[in-house]
């Protein structure tokens, strides 16, 4: 597991943003696509990571089970799972985003399921 801790200044006031990022080993050929995601919001302040995503404790065929994020309003869990092709390549990735407001407890998820042709 890879934990990240985004310290920012918001109107004034000090706020903490923690990313986890967990992953269990499986792999793919190729590339793991970064999903454009909130979850992957530190990540998209450089785009360096997106080249090189072993400066936040990934290989670039590394496929992560689940990504969550906490601040001060939220708490965000996003978990993956993957389909592959006879070759090993990510064929799709289902994402389900549970969001949860800190403030009034209320939960949305969301499911998306991406498909990838690689030629």
């Amino acid at each position: 597991m890879t934990k990240l801790t985004n310290t920012y200044i918001n109107d004034s006031k000090e706020e903490t943003a923690v990313y986890e990022y967990t992953y269990s080993g499986k792999t793919c050929k190729g590339w793991f696509p970064n999903i454009e995601d909130e979850a992957w919001e530190p990540i998209d302040d450089d785009c360096i990571f997106y080249a090189h995503p072993e400066l936040v404790g990934m290989r670039t065929t590394q496929l992560p089970d689940q990504i969550y994020n906490k601040d001060d309003a939220y708490e965000m869990t996003i978990k993956y799972t993957y389909k592959m092709d006879k070759d090993g390549y990510v064929e799709n990735c289902t994402v389900i985003n549970i969001e949860k407001s800190l403030s009034d407890n209320k939960t949305e998820t969301d499911t998306t399921i991406y498909t990838l042709k690689w030629e």
